[in-house]
């Protein structure tokens, strides 16, 4: 895969931040849909620029893919890692099962196996809204990667229960509209997470 040329301006990864709301917190940043960020670092392929970015990219990214997306967004590959989920596979059995593919090096396949992954993210609104420090005050906070585990329910951070709607549509927050496929990021039909009196809107 050719490596993408650098992007003018980048965001660090916050901690436990998704790889989904890295792109969410950068095309905020570069005035860009998700959707075209992804084809701008390589998580769409040029040739079907309508195309979903594939879910499995949440779970872990080929080698050169990865390498590909750290060098477009200005981060190292070790850190672009840590965007997915594969660091949780030696303590979540059922991550471990979906990466592992016999007598190959491991990768994804197997996206909807229960105890996996949801259609959709549960979120924290007091952990979107920022710790107050101005970089996320101006673009939000993590949209953190154990919220897409389906056996996270709790921020334990805020001692709260993770919301698992929007607000202001009802709908799955980062899911597509019918809230029955399994995405990266939403779909243009979705604009940019929004903080408003510290309450989280994804539509």
């Amino acid at each position: 895969m050719a490596v993408q040329a650098p992007l003018p301006r980048s965001l660090e990864p916050l901690p436990d931040e998704s790889l989904p709301g890295f792109l969410l917190r950068l095309a905020h940043r570069l005035d860009l849909a998700p959707q075209q960020l992804a084809r701008r670092v390589k998580l769409v392929t040029p040739e079907d620029p309508h195309a979903r970015v594939s879910a499995a990219n949440l779970l872990m990214m080929p080698s050169d893919r990865l390498h590909a997306f750290a060098e477009a967004v200005r981060m190292t590959p070790a850190d672009a890692d840590a965007l997915t989920l594969s660091s949780y596979a030696d303590r979540y059995p059922a991550l471990a099962q979906a990466l592992a593919r016999p007598g190959s090096i491991p990768r994804p396949r197997k996206l909807a196996q229960p105890w996996l992954l949801m259609n959709h993210s549960r979120y924290c609104p007091a952990c979107l809204a920022g710790d107050g420090t101005p970089v996320q005050n101006r673009y939000g906070g993590p949209w953190k990667r154990q919220w897409r585990l389906a056996v996270v329910f709790a921020c334990l951070d805020h001692r709260t229960f993770l919301r698992t709607e929007c607000p202001r549509c009802r709908l799955p927050a980062l899911s597509g509209r019918s809230g029955s496929a399994l995405t990266l990021v939403p779909p243009p039909c979705q604009t940019l997470v929004r903080h408003e009196d510290n309450r989280v809107f994804c539509c």
